[in-house]
Order: structure tokens, then C-alpha cells, then sequence
């Protein structure tokens, strides 16, 4: 704490932001504040195996396109399964994460007396939580960011390094979409209720979403039967699938015509504007 003190706004600022992120690898599932290192490493390696995996099950056809119905207009589709997986996997997360989403009294207690502004202590626990999705997302997604480029070659339009950076951002989107709306789930309970009821409500709903976002992987193939036609035939799926809001944005910012995602990326903007906006509100409340 000494140090702490003793350092400048932008030492305290990177203190607050690894204090909190290093929180987020201590919970009571995944703990990692000892042996840190080692721990890390192979969370990491495990989810850059399901990646690697997923997206080689889901693009593979496209290796020899002679041999397979390796279509064009089904990129949207496995794009949207690897993405329903990706955001799965970080929603389980997140639910995993719930006590430290938010700052605790112990953040106050420990924290607040000390010469740190309000809006540096928020700002630094909002830097976390960005960090620690990109963790995770970067985790997942390292070897896809590869994959796509090279599994899709003949298919791509544009710069393949253009093509692999813009995977990776609407990755990262995606899988930061789900943090927020857990966040600002969260955001409301608190809101709404205090105290021992908050609490009872709080493990139920924990409770809910860990097995809603496990149900996911689980009914994957009736996930996967939804979405076949579901773009050639423009069904209300096709429209409503979060998932396939930010394959849609990916497919708008790498294809010639990408009118048929239009309404997805407006559909996108509003609910990730509606959870951020959440989020932020109930921060201070």
C-alpha cells in the first residue's frame, strides 16, 4: 500500500487495474492467486484447444471444397455456431465471475480511504473487466484468427489481414456483449433488491444463467438447425440470434453486398447500447 501511495495517477491507475484483474482469477471455481502463472497458462491452453477444435469442425469443409458442400453463403452460419460457442463459453465465465464484476465492500474498505478519486477507482474497474474478456476472447480465438484466413482463402475478397483483424475485434465484441449483459443483470438485481433478499435472489439467478449459458453448448444442434436457411430465407431467427448479429457484422464488414445484414448490425447497436448504458448506470447506484 506503501507503493501505492507513494506513486503517481498513472502507477495508481495500473496498480487498481491488475488488483482488480487478478481478482477475476480468484473466485471459487477458478483460483488462481496462487501459483498464478502456471494456472493461467493452462486455462488459456485449454480454451485456445476448444477454439482451434471448433472452428476446424466447422470450416474444414472449405479445405476441399470439391469434395464437400462448401457454399459461400453457409460462411454466415459456421461463423454464427463458433460465435454461439464463443459467447457460451464467456458467459459461463462471466456467471462464474459474478462476485467480482461490481466492486464489494471490501473494495471500499480497503481502497477508498486511500488518495484515489472515485473516478479513477471506477474507471480502473471498468479497465479490468475490458481486460479480462480480452483474456478470454484472445484465448479462445487465437487460432481462429488464423483458421479463417487460411481455411476461407478462396473465398475472401479482401486484405486477409484486414479479414483476420475484424474477426478478431467482432470476437471480442461479441464475447464483451455477454459480460455486459451479465453485468447489467446483475446491475438490476442490485438495484431493485437489498440486503439477505438480494442475496437468495442473487445465487437463484446466478443459478439460472449458469445452466442457461450451459444449455447453450448443450442444444447446439437444434441451434445449428435453426440457423440452416435461416439468411436465404430471412426467417425472424435470422433477425433475433445475438450470435448472428455480430457474424452479420463481420459478414457487413468484409463482403461486397452487405445489405442483408443491415438490420443486424442496427439490431447489434441498440441492445449493445442498452446493456452499456445499464451497466454504466447501475455502477454508481
Amino acid at each position: 500500500m506503501k507503493r501505492l501511495l507513494q506513486s503517481p495517477g498513472i502507477n495508481i491507475f495500473r496498480y487498481l487495474t491488475k488488483h482488480f484483474t487478478v481478482r477475476f482469477f480468484n473466485n471459487d471455481v477458478l483460483k488462481f492467486e496462487n501459483e498464478s502463472r502456471e494456472r493461467t497458462v493452462i486455462m488459456m491452453v485449454m480454451l485456445g484447444v476448444a477454439g482451434l477444435y471448433i472452428t476446424h469442425i466447422q470450416l474444414r469443409d472449405y479445405l476441399m471444397p470439391i469434395f464437400f458442400n462448401a457454399d459461400a453463403e453457409l460462411i454466415w452460419k459456421k461463423r454464427t455456431i463458433i460465435l454461439t460457442l464463443s459467447m457460451a463459453l464467456t458467459g459461463i465465465v462471466s456467471v462464474l465471475n459474478w462476485e467480482n464484476i461490481y466492486p464489494d465492500k471490501k473494495d471500499y474498505v480497503n481502497i477508498m480511504p486511500l488518495p484515489v478519486s472515485r473516478g479513477m477507482f471506477f474507471v480502473s474497474k471498468s479497465a479490468s473487466l475490458m481486460l479480462f474478456v480480452l483474456f478470454v476472447s484472445t484465448a479462445f480465438n487465437a487460432a481462429s484468427v488464423f483458421q479463417f484466413p487460411y481455411y476461407l482463402e478462396k473465398y475472401i475478397t479482401v486484405n486477409l489481414i484486414y479479414y483476420a483483424v475484424i474477426h478478431f475485434i467482432v470476437a471480442f465484441l461479441a464475447n464483451l456483449f455477454v459480460f455486459l449483459t451479465v453485468a447489467a443483470i446483475q446491475g438490476i438485481f442490485t438495484v431493485l433488491f437489498r440486503n439477505r433478499l438480494f442475496i437468495k435472489l442473487a445465487n437463484l439467478l446466478q443459478v439460472v444463467l449458469l445452466v442457461g449459458f450451459i444449455a447453450v453448448i448443450v442444444w447446439m444442434p437444434q441451434v445449428t438447425k435453426a440457423l440452416t436457411g435461416a439468411r436465404e430465407n430471412l426467417t425472424p431467427f435470422f433477425y433475433q440470434y445475438p450470435p448472428g448479429w455480430f457474424s452479420g457484422l463481420n459478414e457487413m464488414l468484409v463482403t461486397a453486398d452487405p445489405v442483408i445484414f443491415y438490420p443486424l448490425a442496427g439490431n447489434l447497436a441498440m441492445a449493445f447500447c442498452g446493456v452499456l448504458a445499464i451497466f454504466l448506470i447501475s455502477v454508481p447506484l
